[in-house]
């Protein structure tokens, strides 16, 4: 697992390997910012459209805003240096519908699993305070970055949350959008606890570190692929789909781990080949697997 600064402390990457000159989702859908704007526009009083935006995958956005355009950045106020430091932090702003300057920054990271959008009345700062501490969290002895700003790893990153942790991250949010693999809006299942408390550190047990690193799977062996210049005949959101199939086919047949890359390859060529965006994979075995 590749080691990184974030926030100021030495931590391990938790979420998938980055590479910023690669897509890793599809292109975002033409309308993606008429969605902020239908959002908006169903507002309940007292509520606000807040945008989570990471700009790892497109370094420096936050010099591209205009004067017009507040944000904060959630590594700011830990050590190390502030310039690098915002370079690549998760960026939160409130969406303003006439502000066509942020539609046009933000468009940069199309192709990014970049970008959430959240409805909830607090404020951006309170917003903002309540996702910081998740950014580097504690499990054992060390510290790992969490990178649930990634839409690729925010669904997982919840789900292996337990319930009062769930709470504590979402707190009085009615709503979570967010762009997903195919380049369009999903809509996370969440529930508000208005009443929640923002924690000063996180620390996550053994067993939910592993559920998220397992989370992340798929996505590190579709990047060695693109790496490779590998299956880009399908869509991003086709080969995630076939890729996590065959990886579950390959574990409910006890295929040998060291086996798993080459299954998923074998069967993302056969897929390819056969157009067969929509054929379950077939039953793996380990000849094949290994000589694919």
């Amino acid at each position: 697992m590749p080691q990184e600064v974030a926030g100021g402390r030495a931590c391990f990457h938790l979420g998938g390997l980055i590479d910023m000159a690669l897509d890793f989702i599809d292109p975002w859908v033409p309308d993606w910012a008429d969605h902020l704007q239908r959002l908006q526009g169903r507002l309940l009083e007292g509520h606000h459209v807040h945008l989570l935006f990471d700009s790892v995958f497109v370094p420096g956005t936050h010099q591209r805003f205009g004067a017009s355009t507040r944000w904060l950045a959630l590594f700011d106020g830990n050590p190390g240096d502030p310039a690098t430091l915002r370079s690549v932090s998760p960026l939160t702003l409130t969406f303003a519908p006439h502000n066509t300057a942020l539609l046009t920054v933000l468009q940069a990271g199309s192709g990014a699993p970049a970008l959430s959008a959240v409805i909830t009345p607090e404020p951006l700062e309170d917003w903002t305070a309540r996702l910081r501490p998740w950014c580097v969290v504690q499990v054992g002895n060390q510290w790992f970055n969490c990178r649930f700003p990634d839409t690729r790893r925010l669904p997982g990153f919840l789900a292996a949350l337990s319930d009062a942790q769930r709470a504590a991250f979402i707190g009085p949010a009615i709503a979570w959008h967010h762009i997903g693999r195919d380049g369009a809006w999903h809509e996370l299942p969440i529930e508000a606890t208005p009443d929640a408390a923002i924690p000063d550190e996180v620390t996550l047990e053994q067993d939910q570190f592993d559920q998220m690193l397992d989370d992340a799977a798929v996505d590190e062996m579709l990047f060695r692929f693109m790496t490779q210049g590998r299956h880009q005949q399908l869509t991003h959101a086709a080969r995630y789909r076939l890729a996590a199939q065959a990886l579950e086919a390959a574990q409910q047949h006890k295929l040998p781990e060291r086996a798993h890359l080459d299954w998923v390859d074998h069967w993302l060529s056969e897929a390819g080949r056969a157009d067969a965006a929509d054929t379950p994979p077939n039953t793996p075995d380990t000849e094949t697997a290994l000589r694919a």
